[in-house]
């Protein structure tokens, strides 16, 4: 009987141990990972993402699975036959496949081991010989037809605002759902009604409470989002003659907003515009880097930050 498989993002305190079993040659149905000098350091990269999975039975490492966003491929694929079940290697790919399609990827390919097309082929993968390199394949699936229909939705979307298919992994941007249960929590500062997850609304009325006690004003701007008010922004600020570079430096692409979460709100604070880098210099913000974390809020947008994004300081996401 097949024991218990657990499939999860690894840990960064497992990577020694990791490349150490990969080191002593795990069999490896790809052929990306390279050097073993620099295995260690390599598996460490995949980490921030959680691009690197392990998969566990009964307590022991049964395999290990890898996949590249930037090049939409599997990585790698490790599988131990003294441990391993028949369904090791089928829940890694599913999980690796699914965190691809989390940023949108809607093909995976790679480069795989000749012995390996069986496997690869049962599971969906096409297998074609490697140009001169005849013990390697080049094997591809379409993930679109696993994706969800709202993802499909947002995919579709995306390109007929002509949204690069590869943003979301580029941007590291994960796909965000549709909230399905919002309750209103008052109007914005412009008079329009606004929405948010039950917890995160409760959370940014203590917030904005325990400020106006500090003698700090803050005022909503905006929250909830759906993703067809995210595509209409996009037109409009097409319509107006913006590149999509510059818009997409400034807000996400619609399905990429945190906003559809309802859990992501705007800040602004009395005599500043609002969405302005400006906000920085306000004693509203000074008080949020302090006591945000407090009740839950964090700063998604710094400055500099690894999405490509402006520094957005009014925009604070509930992650409890």
């Amino acid at each position: 009987m097949d024991g218990v498989i657990t499939v999860r993002p690894a840990r960064s305190t497992e990577i020694a141990a990791l490349a150490q079993r990969v080191a002593q040659r795990l069999p490896d149905v790809m052929a990306h990972l390279g050097r073993r000098e620099r295995l260690e350091g390599h598996l460490s990269s995949l980490i921030p993402d959680q691009c690197l999975y392990v998969a566990t039975m009964d307590n022991q490492l049964a395999g290990m699975g890898a996949v590249d966003l930037d090049h939409a491929r599997l990585l790698a694929l490790f599988v131990d036959p003294d441990i391993a079940s028949g369904k090791t290697a089928p829940r890694l790919l599913a999980a690796l496949e699914n965190h691809a399609l989390k940023f949108g990827v809607r093909h995976l390919g790679g480069a795989a081991r000749k012995n390996s097309a069986r496997l690869l082929e049962s599971l969906g993968y096409r297998c074609q010989p490697f140009p001169g390199h005849p013990e390697k394949m080049v094997v591809g699936r379409s993930l679109v037809d696993q994706a969800s229909a709202e993802t499909r939705r947002i995919m579709q979307i995306c390109d007929e605002l002509e949204i690069p298919q590869s943003y979301g992994a580029k941007r590291r941007l994960p796909i965000v759902p549709e909230a399905r249960e919002r309750e209103y929590i008052g109007d914005d500062l412009f008079g329009r009604p606004q929405y948010l997850l039950t917890e995160a609304g409760l959370a940014l009325k203590r917030m904005i409470q325990a400020a106006q006690r500090n003698g700090v004003e803050i005022l909503l701007v905006s929250a909830y989002r759906s993703i067809a008010y995210q595509a209409n922004l996009v037109r409009r600020k097409l319509q107006q003659g913006q590149s999509m570079d510059e818009v997409l430096a400034v807000s996400a692409a619609p399905g990429y907003s945190e906003h559809h979460s309802a859990r992501a709100v705007d800040l602004t604070t009395r005599g500043i515009r609002p969405l302005e880098e400006e906000f920085a210099h306000t004693d509203a913000y000074q008080w949020l880097l302090g006591n945000a974390a407090a009740f839950g809020f964090r700063e998604s947008f710094q400055a500099h930050n690894r999405h490509g994004i402006a520094w957005e300081p009014w925009h604070w996401y509930y992650h409890r």
